[in-house]
């Protein structure tokens, strides 16, 4: 995980839209980087507008988490799968199928030791939730710091996955995906005061 400091940093003025940044971040951000760029894994997949989201990005990645990976595809399922099975199927752990909603489709690998999930769906990743929850997670980070970065993790060590973690520490109610969410639209003041009173 990268310093406290570094990640804060980052989290304010990072272009999450691309994948340079990991070269200047931790040592396991520079090894994602390395991975993505040996593998030309992003290069791969450029016709569908890829973006790295989920907790690498923002260095709080534990054992076992996994680059996610959005990308936009318009077509059917079954053509999209075909072309994964094409560039993909030879790495360990390769696997495709359906989201649960059967709105988007998954299809996951390991490269250099990492696991990959591509998760593709008829949306510009960049308006994707999940890309929509990191740039909320990066700005709960800069602006609340080290000491709430080391829950997150502590939770995430735990089992808790990312957004509950992140909703718990915030004291936000009902579904935690919808709640991060929400904290689009609410002040940085509002966001640290909800810490503080905690």
């Amino acid at each position: 995980m990268c310093s406290s400091d570094l990640c804060t940093d980052m989290a304010n003025d990072t272009d999450f839209s691309g994948t340079e940044y990991l070269r200047f971040g931790s040592a396991v951000q520079r090894r994602c980087y390395g991975v993505l760029s040996s593998h030309g894994i992003m290069e791969s997949l450029a016709q569908y507008a890829p973006v790295l989201a989920g907790t690498f990005p923002l260095g709080i990645d534990v054992r076992g988490s996994d680059m996610d990976i959005v990308c936009r595809w318009t077509g059917d399922f079954t053509s999209f799968g075909d072309e994964m099975s094409r560039l993909f199927a030879g790495y360990d752990d390769f696997s495709t199928g359906v989201s649960g909603d059967g709105k988007a489709f998954l299809c996951r690998f390991t490269a250099g030791g990492i696991p990959v999930e591509i998760y593709a769906c008829n949306m510009e990743p960049v308006r994707s939730n999940a890309y929509r929850h990191m740039l909320v997670e990066a700005r709960v980070l800069r602006l609340l710091g080290e000491e709430f970065m080391r829950r997150v993790v502590e939770l995430k060590e735990k089992g808790v996955k990312t957004e509950p973690a992140f909703a718990r520490l915030l004291g936000l109610d009902g579904d935690p995906y919808i709640a991060v969410l929400g904290l689009e639209n609410v002040s940085d003041e509002d966001i640290m005061r909800f810490y503080v009173l905690r």
